[in-house]
């Protein structure tokens, strides 16, 4: 299957945001059913800067941390040396021979080297800041951040932990023009974290969540959205295989249903049905039910996805 990326106009997420996309026909892109995604033992964020930033200190990495999350232990750092980590209290994780503070960590000026060229697929998909990709190579410098040991917290505690850990150290760097997320490949401007009105773990969706659009090539009208970085933190992905559907209103709900996974982990099963939208207005509706089922991913990375199947509009062979 070869797919076609294609502008949309701009969508709504859960919470509303604005966005851009190409303003060109993108080139054809072929499937890579090599490229594997896998769960994020340690979950990264990438700070993207067009100047080379000055690193906070370690007292003031703390000072930040401390008015997120209360008392935390410096576990090393020492000012411009690379690492600097602290056990946040706040949070226990509990394993087999012990219960530990999780911890954050901040990674202090990385090498050009650290920051990867972007596959051309991953630069038809920054629909959430005016011309993504331009802005993503415009900012050769980087700074990261990083939670540790948090990954057996409950799914919506290890969100709130990196999310607070972001604004924590935004508050800092003023000059940090993006944040990238490697593993989903979102790009979101520096500012909309700053000013975002998503609250506690709905961030990590609003931040750190891609939904993704393509036209099938060789295909009149179908189309197929889905979501990136939920896998990342043990949750499936979405998947829409559709035709017809305004592409923003799949986009909408693909962010809402996200949400309520989020909320609700095991809540959704292969043959259960979620509330689909109306055509006309892209409004949730009760009396419009979509099946779903889990399945692999039709677009790259390999990885399990909750695929929601639109009813009459849905695309594809279905069994």
């Amino acid at each position: 299957m070869a797919l076609f990326g294609k502008k949309k106009a701009e969508k709504e997420s859960c919470p509303p945001k604005k966005g851009g996309g190409p303003t060109e026909p993108q080139p054809v892109l072929k499937q890579e059913r090599s490229t594997q995604d896998t769960f994020q033992h340690v979950f990264f964020l990438q700070l993207l800067f067009r100047k080379m930033p000055m690193s906070p200190s370690v007292e003031a990495l703390q000072a930040a941390a401390e008015a997120k999350f209360g008392p935390v232990d410096i576990i090393t750092g020492q000012d411009g040396q690379g690492l600097c980590s602290f056990a946040v209290k706040k949070y226990i994780c509990h394993f087999k021979d012990a219960s530990l503070p999780a911890q954050v960590n901040f990674y202090s000026l990385l090498e050009r080297s650290a920051k990867k060229e972007l596959s051309p697929l991953q630069r038809t998909q920054f629909w959430d800041v005016p011309d993504g990709a331009a802005l993503y190579d415009s900012c050769p410098y980087i700074l990261a951040i990083s939670d540790f040991m948090s990954a057996g917290l409950p799914v919506r505690d290890r969100c709130n932990l990196l999310m607070d850990w972001l604004e924590a150290t935004l508050t800092l760097l003023p000059d940090c023009a993006a944040v990238f997320t490697p593993s989903s490949g979102k790009l979101v401007t520096a500012e909309s974290v700053r000013t975002s009105l998503a609250q506690g773990p709905d961030r990590f969706i609003a931040h750190c969540v891609n939904a993704r659009f393509f036209n099938i090539d060789g295909t009149e009208d179908d189309h197929v959205v889905d979501t990136t970085g939920l896998f990342s933190i043990d949750l499936p992905d979405l998947q829409y295989h559709f035709h017809t559907l305004d592409p923003n209103f799949v986009v909408n709900h693909a962010y809402n249903l996200a949400s309520y996974l989020l909320a609700n982990p095991e809540a959704i099963h292969s043959g259960d049905t979620v509330d689909g939208i109306d055509p006309a207005t892209g409004a949730m509706c009760r009396d419009i039910q979509w099946r779903c089922q889990y399945e692999d991913a039709l677009i790259q990375p390999v990885r399990p996805v909750l695929d929601v199947c639109p009813g009459p509009f849905a695309a594809g062979q279905r069994g």
